[in-house]
């Protein structure tokens, strides 16, 4: 089933949202350098943020990008599944919730990879501190930990707060955990310029700071549930009950997963990225003959068409064969944000108005909202 899971993300964003991915990576810009590692990790849940910037590099290639994501994804699955204690079929089918969570959150265009990350690597933490036998040591060992993870990962750190708790039934130790957990954003904010709410959950794990996404907490949630349920074996009458009844709980699992999925997907927004990304690698023939198929209605799409017909000399020509709405199907309407001055600059570049789109891409670039330099606007 973990292998299923795998195979069916892969093919989802390899295949029907593929410029999702490409979206990603052309808003930011890693360098391999000491400078930018220090910057990246040097706030709370800098670790995880800088490891999603590093494995968001691959999504240059559509299948790079979908083979990170369904790794990841997967990773979250199956150490889920190792967190609980009397593994049962049933508990099995559940510990897919937590990765189904993560991945309706990933097919928003402006979360980051370092959500998914950080929760995998919190449950990474519990479930080494879960091998070692309750003592003493390890409860003072796990407490002490949970200000390194919140610094390294960041608000998701508390799902490893969570599990310990809920694996260990000493009270003092429970409280404290907590206590402690809680704290951490709190003293946070004496040394880091940011609000409570974005210490509390996460500063880098969507690209818009004030926008707190539900689903990364979520999957926190039902991590802890699941180890939770992971505590009582569930008796079964016969084994041939026990497998029907599995099946029926995956039937379901993988039926709310796909409606949660598909109400997620935007695919008005996928159409403009593809002209988006067909226009960045100057992919004429493609835009034309994608826009033969679907006549594009957005001014971004109208846009990028009438480039690629100026570029093949048929602008004067079969310019009124498409869908026009005004100037703005020739030049997009300058907003001040990251995305509308993108193809408006590629229209002036290829014009040979550099200053014009040198201002474009500025703005774009400086308008990217977790102030992130772009690899793509940077170039241009």
């Amino acid at each position: 089933m973990s292998l299923l899971f795998a195979a069916a993300v892969y093919l989802f964003f390899g295949l029907a949202y593929p410029y999702h991915i490409h979206f990603q990576e052309q808003f930011q810009l890693f360098q391999s350098t000491g400078a930018y590692f220090r910057e990246v990790v040097g706030v709370p849940g800098g670790l995880a943020d800088y490891l999603g910037r590093f494995f968001t590099q691959f999504f240059y290639y559509a299948w790079g990008g979908a083979t990170v994501i369904a790794i990841v994804l997967t990773a979250i699955q199956l150490v889920t599944w190792a967190l609980i204690r009397k593994k049962s079929m049933l508990h099995y089918v559940l510990s897919f919730l937590p990765a189904a969570a993560m991945l309706v959150f990933m097919c928003d265009e402006n979360a980051l990879l370092g959500a998914p990350i950080a929760l995998l690597l919190a449950e990474a933490a519990a479930c080494i501190a879960m091998v070692f036998k309750p003592s003493n040591i390890r409860r003072i060992v796990s407490i002490l930990l949970i200000p390194v993870l919140y610094f390294l990962l960041g608000g998701l750190a508390f799902v490893y707060v969570m599990v310990i708790a809920i694996s260990d039934r000493k009270l003092w130790y429970i409280l404290t955990a907590i206590c402690i957990a809680l704290l951490c954003p709190v003293v946070a904010h004496w040394i880091f310029p940011y609000l409570h709410v974005r210490l509390f959950f996460g500063i880098h794990y969507h690209r818009y700071h004030n926008v707190i996404q539900a689903w990364p907490w979520i999957s926190a949630a039902l991590v802890a549930v699941i180890t939770a349920l992971g505590e009582f074996e569930f008796r079964q009458r016969s084994k041939a009950a026990a497998f029907a009844f599995c099946i029926i709980e995956f039937l379901v699992v993988c039926g709310v997963s796909a409606t949660l999925v598909s109400n997620s997907v935007d695919m008005k927004k996928e159409e403009i990225m593809k002209y988006d990304f067909m226009v960045r690698m100057q992919m004429w023939n493609r835009i034309m003959m994608t826009a033969d198929q679907k006549d594009p209605r957005t001014p971004m799409t109208v846009s990028c068409l009438n480039l690629t017909l100026a570029k093949a000399d048929r602008l004067s020509g079969h310019m009124f064969e498409y869908f026009q709405n005004g100037p703005d199907g020739l030049l997009t309407k300058f907003t001040r944000d990251h995305i509308s001055p993108i193809p408006t600059g590629e229209a002036y570049y290829h014009l040979g108005m550099v200053n014009a789109a040198q201002r474009c891409f500025f703005e774009a670039q400086e308008g990217i909202p977790d102030f992130q330099k772009s690899g793509r606007l940077h170039k241009r």
